[in-house]
């Protein structure tokens, strides 16, 4: 984690406060706010490890709020581009876990996703934390 933090002191400013922000937001508990910090700076400086890094942010903030289907969906492109990652086959199980958790039998298959209230009471696995940061899924 230091080492992240001193590759952030020699990266442009607006990249370091995207991505700052990106982190205040996900601790607030502010996902959306999150994940808008997170797309803008992996839109804006795509190619960079930042923006992996935001688009795995990205996987846990819509995971966070318990839109598990997002997470999948941001899940399947981020493995797709990033297909080396070491991150990928935990978050995978996790997702698979959280996805049938909810009852659901496909993650592709719209009609099987839950009401909104059905996705706030049931339990969510907290899994460890996979980021860089040490925050949690």
């Amino acid at each position: 984690m230091e080492a992240a933090y001193r590759r952030l002191s020699v990266l442009p400013l607006p990249l370091v406060g995207l991505f700052k922000d990106g982190q205040t937001q996900f601790g607030l508990g502010r996902y959306d706010q999150a994940i808008a910090a997170y797309q803008s700076l992996a839109a804006n400086y795509p190619n960079t490890p930042e923006a992996q890094e935001a688009q795995f942010q990205i996987i846990q903030s819509y995971f966070n709020k318990g839109d598990v289907r997002g997470a999948y969906q941001q899940f399947s492109a981020f493995s797709n581009a990033y297909p080396t990652d070491p991150r990928i086959k935990q978050m995978a199980e996790t997702l698979l876990a959280a996805y049938q958790n909810q009852g659901s039998n496909s993650l592709h298959s719209p009609g099987n996703q839950r009401s909104s209230g059905a996705k706030r009471r049931a339990a969510r696995p907290r899994p460890k934390s996979y980021g860089n940061a040490g925050r949690a899924l």
